[in-house]
């Protein structure tokens, strides 16, 4: 399928077993692990992620790019170079690079983007992938990973096996 400028996310869904629940507030997240997803994603909002860290997470003025291939990361660019070291000893763990979530956020109220890391900046409208730790158990996925990153859009058109483009 053509995809505007070369940039485009392909997902496929599949039904797994329920996770635990639990809830995170204030909501405004809709997320689920996707069995398939390959593309290209262009993440230029912000970071967040299950490690502390004083990194300033926006990503407004060093965007990262990722190449994922079979729900991994095959690449990715960074020009900011805390956060492109930071990045590459996360990914560097075991299971790190693998797409652990899909991610969408709904909440309106958010105006912008925070510095630290947070799940406010996940629940700002727009697409967001995670690599690493997933939601769902291990019978259905089979690995752990001790870190999870949220890549988070500004903006995504997503594009269906069908070829209608969503925004």
């Amino acid at each position: 399928m053509q995809r505007d400028q070369g940039i485009g996310i392909s997902v496929v869904f599949s039904a797994a077993e329920p996770a635990s629940a639990f809830t995170l507030l204030p909501p405004g997240e809709i997320a689920t692990f996707p069995a398939r997803l390959d593309g290209i994603l262009v993440a230029d909002g912000a970071v967040n992620c299950n490690v502390i860290t004083e990194l300033d997470m926006r990503l407004a003025d060093a965007p990262i790019t990722f190449q994922i291939q079979d729900s991994q990361i095959s690449s990715f660019h960074c020009p900011g170079t805390a956060m492109r070291e930071f990045l590459e000893r996360a990914f560097a763990l075991p299971h790190a690079r693998r797409v652990g979530e899909l991610g969408f956020g709904t909440n309106q109220t958010r105006p912008a983007f925070v510095a630290h890391r947070s799940h406010m900046n996940e629940r700002r409208p727009g697409l967001h992938i995670g690599f690493g730790q997933h939601n769902q158990p291990l019978s259905v996925v089979g690995y752990d990973a001790r870190i999870h990153i949220d890549v988070i859009t500004t903006d995504a058109t997503i594009h269906f096996d069908d070829g209608r483009p969503s925004r």
